[in-house]
């Protein structure tokens, strides 16, 4: 079972199950890091998700309190 989902490119078939979109799986199936699949490399998924994570966590300390931090520096 997929669904169908669209970008720029044009129409994909991305798997029902999928917690990614259409834009992940043309990276998978265009980009290859390495001869191994990234799917196989269960550090390499652990790892991207703690990056993920911290750009989060950046993403909200600047809404909170990076307006007021890049005030204080320039003034």
């Amino acid at each position: 079972m997929a669904r169908i989902e669209h970008d720029f490119i044009g129409d994909l078939e991305v798997p029902a199950n999928a917690y990614y979109g259409v834009q992940s799986l043309r990276g998978k199936e265009n980009f290859f890091i390495t001869e191994e699949k990234n799917n196989q490399e269960i550090y390499f998924i652990i790892a991207f998700a703690y990056v993920k994570k911290a750009a989060a966590m950046a993403k909200l300390f600047e809404r909170r309190a990076g307006s007021g931090i890049l005030r204080f520096g320039i003034e």
